[in-house]
């Protein structure tokens, strides 16, 4: 079974291609943070950046935890993880954040990217306005992701103007 990976940042493309991953190889889509903390937020208990982090890295613990599970049986196709948590409090936080002891490390990763337009075009869509300065903390955030892919396995999608079919079409002769 293959733990596969997706991380990119919002409105790259990488939830509608780990869904239409997971539909084509019959695995089981993880939705990061787990199910069981997410609550937590809603409970307005981050009130703060560093708290912010805290949820994510206890998110990381858990999921690693349950996927560890789901692989016995099921490939396990992840949207969003460790490296999200990094880029994004590094640049939230302006220092280096690192995780990645003893978690489970996927098999594969797949970064999504789409230019800055697209990505806005995305956002307006799904959410109806974009907060301001929130473009340019994306950007900062993919560029620290790119960063702490970089020399990794990665298998590195760019979804600007591209059919999810086509491009999960791609990432299925990569991997299987």
């Amino acid at each position: 079974m293959k733990f596969i990976l997706f991380e990119g940042v919002n409105g790259s493309g990488k939830t509608t291609l780990a869904k239409k991953l997971t539909d084509r190889v019959k695995g089981v889509y993880y939705d990061s943070p787990p199910e069981c903390i997410k609550d937590l937020r809603k409970k307005g208990i981050i009130t703060s950046d560093e708290i912010r982090l805290q949820y994510y890295l206890l998110g990381n613990i858990i999921a690693s935890e349950e996927i560890k599970d789901i692989l016995k049986t099921n490939h396990v196709i992840c949207d969003r993880y460790i490296f999200s948590t990094m880029a994004d409090h590094s640049v939230r936080l302006g220092r280096e954040i690192r995780i990645y002891h003893n978690l489970l490390f996927p098999d594969h990763i797949v970064y999504t990217k789409a230019n800055l337009k697209t990505i806005e075009e995305r956002l307006l869509i799904r959410d109806g306005r974009i907060k301001e300065g929130e473009i340019e903390f994306l950007d900062k955030v993919a560029q620290k992701m790119e960063f702490l892919l970089d020399n990794r396995n990665v298998i590195c999608i760019d979804t600007t103007h591209r059919c999810p079919e086509e491009l999960v079409d791609l990432i299925v002769q990569q991997i299987f």
